[in-house]
This record gives structure tokens, C-alpha cells and sequence, in this order.
């Protein structure tokens, strides 16, 4: 029985990482659709067409693009706190210093990047800074 459960549990951290990197996806997505607009826009006001109208509104993508990546990061940030505290408590058991400073490495990158998102939520959910500025610079 504990076995079984064992198996749906692996099983369903699998699944989520799994949906978690259709999201990255969907999220690259929006973004190539952000890029292709604002390269349409620029060819719009050099060659005097209405390019840019194949496209659809894209104001809120990111929006959509920061909801997302806080939600996957921060899945990733405790995927990567239960190996690296599973990695401690091996240590402690068995005194093998095996993978603790590399869960440690993963640990802090995704607690950086969670932090990174944090800023851009700030950025466009309370500053309201304009989508356009925050990726094109």
C-alpha cells in the first residue's frame, strides 16, 4: 500500500513538472507574438502599412507572461527546497556529502530567479511600467 502511494506521489510531481514546462512554452509563445507585433509596428512606420493589425492586442500578455512564470518558479523553487532537504537528511543519516552542494546550487538559482519575477511582477503590476519598455528595452 505504501508503495502504491509512493508511485502516485512520483507520479504526480512528474505530471506537474511536466505541465510547468508547457507553460514555459506558452509563455515563449506569447512572447514571440509580443516580438512579432512590435516588429510589425516598426515596419507599419517605416513602409506605411497596416501590418501590425494581423496581430491581436497583446496589452495584457504580459501580464499573463509574469502570472505564469511566478507560478512556475515558484514550483520549481519547492521541487528544488525538497532535494535539497532530502539531500540534508541523507547527509545526516549516512554522512554522504553526495549531492547536498549541488541541491544547494540548484536551490539558490531558482530562489533567484523566483526573486527576478518577483521584481517584474512589481515592475508591472504596481509601477504599471509599459509592457513595450520592460522587453524591448
Amino acid at each position: 500500500m505504501k508503495k502504491n502511494k509512493e508511485f502516485e506521489k512520483e507520479l504526480l510531481d512528474i505530471n506537474i513538472k511536466i505541465s510547468c514546462l508547457f507553460f514555459l512554452i506558452l509563455t515563449t509563445t506569447l512572447y514571440l507574438i509580443i516580438f512579432y507585433k512590435r516588429r510589425a509596428e516598426i515596419i507599419d512606420d517605416k513602409c506605411n502599412t497596416n501590418y501590425q493589425d494581423k496581430y491581436p492586442d497583446t496589452s495584457n500578455y504580459l501580464r499573463v507572461i509574469v502570472i505564469i512564470l511566478l507560478l512556475v518558479n515558484g514550483i520549481f523553487l519547492y521541487y528544488s527546497y525538497q532535494n535539497l532537504k532530502d539531500s540534508i537528511n541523507e547527509y545526516n543519516i549516512t554522512g554522504v556529502y553526495s549531492n547536498v552542494e549541488a541541491n544547494y546550487n540548484s536551490f539558490y538559482t531558482n530562489l533567484l530567479q523566483f526573486g527576478a519575477v518577483l521584481i517584474t511582477f512589481y515592475n508591472v503590476f504596481v509601477l504599471d511600467i509599459d509592457t513595450t519598455s520592460i522587453i524591448t528595452g
